[in-house]
């Protein structure tokens, strides 16, 4: 397990550490080490929360206070501080399990039970020990390495179970079970295996037997899911003709022919749909499509959350112009196919970083906006004689819509959510009436195809996410390689 791996580690480094230090510094040491441990963490907690949980560096500050706390358990004054902290220290402990602290974990949460259970451990009182359930904490600390092992495996399952958010009756349910099972191998396990006279030959013999078996059958998981069979395959990223199409168009494997006549141009809603063009509709294309870049002239979205955010939106422009006069210089070409989250552009809930002369300036998202640049596109295109198709976002989804239709599509059991993982086009409908409202004004001006993929994937308003056993979403917005194919393969435009 990752957390044992950890603590084995810090039990390797953590004995050097006091080895080479004087131990009039111990404290100071451990207090200036838990610092740097519990900053480092934070930090990178809120860009990769994966390394901030897994790796020591980020984790040892919390073993590095419990170090302290024995450290400190016999100094007078660190008691009386201690003891002034019990209540608060209890309320916290009490509270925040329903309380979010809006930061990433590990971070302020973390930090708060920590100090609050040393400050319990290290300020502990007479009348503390009189009023402690001593019975029921002695207890749960005799069983806590079972409970340790057997709480993640139940709780996984429950959640694994259930579509929705698992009921307070079965969370109830699941606690209850823990600690029964967590008991159950607390005396059928570790106390005969403390107690246990049987050689230590047998004993390794039995446990490397146990080992090899679940290694083979961890194994045999992997091989299994890692197959084309395998859901996580079925859901890859779909960048379209190949992963070096995200952000360019010039190379080889982006295109279908050395002679393509139509390109496909836009962002990753661009990319999703280049499989069913090219395999259910047979086209001629080349994939000119850019992550987070919408096909406009001379804007760009304007997201100052990446890295180098003015950097990306300005190649986003570049690229769009290289993708223009590609289009109007190669003779080749008879159609383009537009397609973008064209529905965040219209909402004012994103920014845009636009040209002016030699100058750049940020302008909020709007219909008025939206439109003009929209309508540049159309007409320079048009004014070089390109068939035009414009592609509609298709339907969002939710985690839990995505959660039954890999479980749907498995066979797997499940309990909550739509029996056959459908959903309402009431959302889509009402989130996308501008954007609808402004293609199909601008279409009587410029005579291009709207390509409506909820026509594939919904019926009236019941839309769905899977067609003829085949998932439609790779994720809450994105189709799946082979959605994408089913849709155009009905669509058949």
């Amino acid at each position: 397990m990752w957390s044992l791996a950890i603590e084995e580690q810090f039990y390797i480094l953590f004995p050097a550490i006091l080895a080479f230090t004087p131990i009039k510094a111990w404290r100071h040491v451990l207090a200036i080490l838990a610092t740097i441990s519990l900053v480092a963490c934070v930090y990178i907690a809120a860009k990769d929360t994966s390394t901030a949980f897994y790796l020591l560096p980020t984790r040892a500050w919390e073993l590095l206070i419990g170090a302290l706390g024995a450290l400190l358990a016999t100094n007078p004054t660190a008691i009386r501080c201690a003891r002034a902290l019990l209540l608060p220290a209890f309320a916290a402990l009490a509270i925040l399990p329903f309380v979010r602290t809006g930061h990433a974990h590990p971070g302020a949460d973390a930090a708060i039970v920590c100090l609050a259970t040393v400050s319990i451990l290290v300020g502990r009182s007479a009348l503390f020990e009189r009023l402690a359930p001593k019975t029921g904490l002695v207890f749960l600390g005799n069983i806590s390495y079972s409970l340790y092992l057997v709480h993640w495996p139940i709780i996984v399952f429950m959640n694994n179970l259930y579509i929705e958010a698992v009921p307070a009756s079965v969370r109830v349910f699941t606690v209850a079970l823990t600690i029964t099972l967590a008991y159950l191998m607390y005396r059928t396990v570790e106390e005969p295996f403390r107690g246990s006279k049987t050689s230590t030959r047998k004993l390794a013999v039995s446990l490397a037997s146990v080992g090899i078996l679940i290694a083979g059958v961890q194994t045999a998981v992997v091989l299994h899911d890692n197959s084309e069979s395998g859901f996580a395959y079925m859901r890859r990223i779909n960048y379209g003709l190949h992963g070096s199409c995200y952000a360019q168009f010039a190379k080889p494997v982006c295109k279908t022919s050395n002679n393509p006549n139509t390109v496909v141009w836009g962002d990753s809603f661009a990319m999703h749909i280049v499989e069913g063009l090219r395999k259910s509709e047979g086209l001629d294309l080349t994939q000119a499509t850019r992550s987070a870049c919408a096909p406009f002239i001379g804007t760009s979205p304007y997201i100052p959350t990446y890295a180098n955010g003015d950097e990306t939106s300005r190649q986003c422009i570049q690229f769009n112009k290289d993708v223009l006069s590609y289009i109007e210089k190669d003779k080749n070409i008879t159609k383009v196919i537009l397609a973008a989250n064209y529905v965040g552009y219209t909402n004012g809930k994103l920014n845009m970083l636009s040209e002016r002369g030699e100058e750049f300036v940020v302008e909020p998202t709007s219909r008025e906006k939206f439109t003009r640049d929209f309508d540049l596109i159309l007409k320079a295109l048009k004014e070089h004689h390109k068939e035009i198709s414009v592609v509609f976002p298709p339907p969002p989804v939710d985690n839990g819509l995505l959660n039954c239709m890999e479980k749907k599509i498995s066979g797997r059991f499940f309990i909550g959510g739509q029996e056959n993982c459908t959903f309402s086009m009431t959302y889509h409908a009402n989130s996308s009436k501008v954007l609808n409202a402004v293609l199909t004004d601008l279409q009587k001006k410029y005579d291009f195809k709207i390509v409506y993929l909820q026509d594939a994937i919904c019926s009236g308003n019941i839309c769905n996410t899977i067609i003829d056993n085949a998932p439609v979403y790779r994720d809450p917005v994105h189709l799946s390689y082979l959605g994408s194919a089913k849709i155009f393969e009905k669509l058949n435009l």
